[in-house]
């Protein structure tokens, strides 16, 4: 009895495992918040924003990427991305010492480092001036075209395309590309769930193999 309540167990959790495979398998590291926040009005402007996503990222040139625009689209930050080397969850950009009052728009792509899932988005903060309604509503685009049903669609083979959101035609945000050798979410993701099925068929089987046995015995 011991032993068919081991193979239970066993079977539940590698049951769990197939249902927590995909969600693990899909990971991206999505914005979890910044400085100035999206739609923030900001009385002074910043020295820099900084984004801290929700895990890791690769920090590989051509991976990541991050500008300001200003209400032009004209390139407002200063120098390149950097990546926090206590907290790679982090990633800053600098701007200059002086940004005049008006609407700013940050673009970012990163990989995560833990799939080598890319992802990117954009949003916008205010200095010294308050959104109009056809500002709000550019915010709002941008936050549905970063939202998860709207990045996370099904592409050929099962693998996870991003949906880079689009504030204008002259937009200069980079998208992050991956590097060489990383791996393809989707084919893991069912490599993985074949490979937990067939445990599970396994011990199934063997559970009811030995009730078999200790019936045949009595």
């Amino acid at each position: 009895m011991h032993v068919v309540r081991g193979l239970a167990v066993i079977g539940v959790a590698m049951a769990a495992a197939v249902v927590a495979a995909p969600q693990l398998a899909s990971a991206h590291a999505r914005y979890k918040s910044s400085a100035p926040g999206k739609s923030e009005v900001v009385q002074q402007a910043p020295a820099q924003v900084e984004i801290t996503f929700t895990e890791e990222i690769q920090k590989i040139a051509g991976s990541y990427s991050m500008t300001v625009t200003d209400s032009k689209d004209a390139i407002a930050s200063t120098g390149p991305a950097v990546i926090n080397e206590q907290d790679r969850s982090k990633m800053s950009v600098a701007l200059p010492d002086t940004l005049p009052p008006g609407r700013y728009v940050v673009h970012y792509s990163n990989v995560s480092d833990a799939d080598g899932d890319p992802f990117d988005g954009a949003f916008a903060f205010y200095v010294a001036t308050q959104p109009t309604a056809a500002d709000q509503a550019a915010d709002a685009a941008l936050a549905a075209a970063e939202a998860p049903e709207a990045t996370d669609t099904a592409a050929p083979g099962g693998a996870t395309s991003t949906k880079a959101p689009s504030t204008s035609a002259a937009s200069p945000a980079v998208a992050a590309t991956p590097a060489s050798g990383s791996g393809d979410g989707g084919s893991n993701t069912g490599l993985f769930v074949g490979i937990a099925v067939a445990v599970v068929v396994v011990v199934v089987l063997a559970g009811g193999g030995y009730l078999y046995l200790q019936g045949r015995r009595r």
